[in-house]
């Protein structure tokens, strides 16, 4: 008997459509009883292996991360490896082994569990997202105790994407099913098998759904999660990951709308090719560039692939997440003058290092913070470390000579702060000169405005720099002071609230006042909703992830936001 056509609905990551067979994924989750150890020099021996081929199997990935991974999966595999020398973890395990003489696996599990339930319960949403990274290594280091006497692959998450026998014996792609989705879940997907995600539970900051979105993966995390026990294995599925809708059983006109769609989106593309290489202009003649964001040389493909204008945000504090010690300046310049020998001339902008609060370094012993978004960080932790900050302004101005680059700083709250941040740059631009290495005559110092009182300031701040960039992640937050990772109050958090687009407004017309460019290259540049008023503020620049940038521009000129330039009459 046929089943009947049902609509699920949850939070798509925008990356278009998949149609498939439901492959369901069983949770890593086993059963462990509590077992008396046999001998507990042995288990602590079963224990220590497991460790170090987990360690051997992680840092095997690691070392391929530049010609493999990306800047994400790299970092994540840093985390995950980092977890193997926590204490915490590794120590309590051996010591409740050897306080109750239990078992490894069962020493494991009451530890994962401990630390998981402490996690769990933060207010704050990226801690509670670090239990996922901890039921991840630990189902590795579960896998790792029962392959102990084979030579089968320690990291058994992967053994479904790579041999499963769900996957094999699917002729057709499959959307995977998931009630949790882990990190290394992702970085062993089977794209050959599976062409989508529905996953019951998580967020979008957390590490897997960075990894789907950095992957182009289209994925949908139901709204109810209970919901995805109606969806049966072996089913037929569509997956809306635009829309957020997952069609269960579709009829002959769920697949004809799914083919209009597919065929719109690449009517899209086509006409985005069109676009791209000519200049826009908004509706009120005002020119506008649409420019990308990028978290590390590894994006670049999508970066060119979608024909930005240049990159508005280059989150350069990548390089401090990714290794053990701080980058030096030969490192730093290697990278950035790679991206800008990729970029051709195309206008790039390095966000100084946004590190501290929830975004541990291992090179800074940064101590844990109460309330992170308050504290300790960014431009704050560059200017109590003015060697480290110099360090970056040097690399960032040796890769700068001959190309078009812009210096951003992160949290900018005061004048004094601007002040004492371009010094460092005059300062180490001196020193090269001293030095003959060549670095640019002149380079534009903007900085982000992302808190209210420098947004209430902009007209002061606008004297100072040569452009601004509103960061509206963090303007929004702070505005309506509304933790924007906090689940139980996403419904506040609104980049259309009246008080966030009056601060926009202002900041806008204070930077054309002083004949400075202003930008938005927060999430809500990307809002089609809102870009009407983005145009209307007169903003210059709207930069966003690469992967939305065609869909957007071609939006925005289908809907008579933007047309070409004219160079007859535009000037």
């Amino acid at each position: 008997m046929r089943t009947q056509k049902r609509i699920l609905n949850g939070q798509g990551n925008g990356f278009g459509l998949a149609k498939g067979v439901a492959a369901k994924m069983g949770e890593r989750a086993a059963e462990v009883l509590k077992q008396s150890a046999a001998d507990v020099r042995m288990e602590h021996s079963r224990w220590e292996k497991a460790v170090l081929d987990v360690q051997s199997h992680l840092q095997e990935q690691y070392s391929k991360a530049l010609e493999v991974l990306n800047n994400d999966e790299s970092g994540i595999l840093s985390a995950h490896l980092a977890l193997l020398e926590d204490p915490a973890l590794i120590e309590a395990v051996s010591e409740m082994i050897e306080e109750e003489g239990c078992c490894a696996e069962w020493a494991l599990k009451s530890q994962a569990d401990r630390i998981c339930g402490m996690l769990e319960k933060s207010a704050n949403l990226v801690i509670r997202e670090r239990a996922l990274d901890i039921c991840d290594i630990s189902a590795q280091l579960m896998g790792a105790l029962a392959n102990a006497q084979s030579d089968q692959r320690v990291c058994h998450a992967s053994r479904f994407y790579a041999e499963g026998p769900v996957v094999s014996d699917i002729q057709d792609q499959c959307i995977m099913i998931k009630d949790t989705l882990y990190p290394s879940d992702v970085i062993h997907f089977n794209f050959a098998k599976c062409c989508g995600i529905i996953v019951a539970h998580g967020s979008w900051t957390m590490h897997s759904a960075i990894l789907a979105k950095s992957k182009s993966i289209p994925m949908v995390i139901l709204d109810h999660g209970e919901e995805i026990e109606s969806i049966g294995d072996g089913s037929m599925l569509i997956l809306d990951a635009d829309d957020g809708v997952i069609t269960l059983s579709p009829e002959t006109e769920d697949y004809r709308a799914f083919e209009v769609k597919a065929k719109r989106n690449e009517e899209t593309l086509r006409l985005f090719d069109a676009l791209k290489e000519s200049p826009l202009r908004s509706r009120k003649g005002r020119r506008i560039r649409f420019e990308a964001n990028i978290s590390g040389p590894d994006d670049l493909p999508s970066v060119i692939q979608s024909g930005a204008q240049g990159i508005g945000l280059f989150r350069t504090e990548f390089l401090y997440y990714n290794q053990a010690s701080l980058p030096d300046e030969e490192q730093q310049y290697q990278i950035y003058r790679d991206v800008l020998q990729a970029m051709k001339g195309l206008p790039v902008t390095f966000r100084t290092f946004d590190i501290g609060g929830d975004k541990q370094v291992p090179g800074l012993n940064l101590t844990e913070e109460m309330n992170p978004f308050l504290g300790y960080r960014a431009i704050r932790i560059a200017l109590a470390e003015p060697e480290l900050f110099k360090t970056q302004i040097r690399a960032i101005l040796r890769a700068a000579a001959g190309s078009p680059v812009r210096i951003m700083f992160p949290m900018i709250s005061t004048i004094e702060e601007l002040e004492r941040a371009k010094a460092i740059v005059h300062a180490a631009k001196q020193e090269l000169e001293i030095q003959e290495i060549p670095c640019p005559e002149e380079i534009k110092l903007g900085m982000m405005v992302e808190i209210p009182a420098a947004a209430i300031l902009a007209d002061e701040f606008a004297k100072h720099c040569d452009f601004f960039s509103i960061g509206t992640n963090d303007l929004v937050q702070y505005t309506i002071a509304c933790d924007r990772l906090n689940e139980k109050v996403q419904n506040l958090y609104r980049a259309d609230h009246p008080a966030v687009l009056r601060l926009i407004q202002s900041v806008a017309e204070a930077a054309h006042r002083e004949g400075i460019e202003v930008g938005i290259c927060g999430e809500a540049a990307s809002s089609i909703d809102l870009i009407p008023a983005w145009l209307d503020y007169g903003i210059d620049v709207l930069s966003m992830s690469p992967s939305i940038l065609p869909k957007i521009q071609v939006c925005c000129y289908q809907m008579g936001l933007v047309h070409k330039e004219d160079p007859l009459t535009d000037y």
